[in-house]
């Protein structure tokens, strides 16, 4: 009985161990373990970001975003103060215009406070109280989509070559 055991024991290890080594094999029937690595490597580095470029009818860089609905009676995006960093702030380029870092849409507005005032906020921020603090609806005076490019490529003069360029081969999403 228990040589029987121990034989059904052994058995069993054999083939779970020929089991694992059959199933890793197959994963990797076709490709070296450099090619695979070099796709992985190569596949992590391309990190690539949404060129959205716009201008509004004043300056409100430094000013929180929010996404309004269609009707712009509804906030349906906005970001509480302890996530809210510089980093979301638009970066300025030439003529006015800015690249967006937050994700803006059509109906993006903005509320009166600042990042700085509203990083500084005690309570956090309610959705429906908000709506009292916009500063302005319809920000916008135009509004480009120019693609993804891999944010190793995105440099200023290339966004304001771009610019330069009317905006070739970027999609007008918004203009006054």
């Amino acid at each position: 009985m228990k040589n029987r055991f121990h034989s059904v024991c052994f058995w069993g290890i054999v083939i779970l161990i020929l089991t694992t080594a059959a199933c890793s094999n197959h994963l990797y029937l076709d490709k070296s373990n450099s090619e695979l690595r070099n796709e992985i490597e190569t596949f992590d580095t391309i990190v690539k970001k949404r060129v959205l470029i716009y201008r509004t009818v004043a300056n409100f860089s430094n000013y929180v975003p929010v996404l309004l609905d269609s009707t712009k009676n509804r906030i349906i995006k906005f970001t509480d103060f302890d996530s809210l960093s510089i980093s979301s702030a638009p970066t300025p380029l030439k003529n006015g215009y800015l690249l967006d870092n937050w994700q803006i849409d059509a109906n993006v507005a903005f509320l009166e406070f600042t990042y700085n005032e509203y990083s500084k906020l005690k309570l956090y921020p309610i959705q429906e109280r908000l709506l009292e603090h916009i500063l302005v609806k319809y920000p916008l005076d135009e509004f480009w989509d120019c693609g993804e490019y891999p944010e190793s490529e995105l440099t200023i003069e290339m966004l304001n070559e771009l610019i330069d360029s009317n905006f070739i081969n970027c999609t007008p999403l918004f203009q006054r």
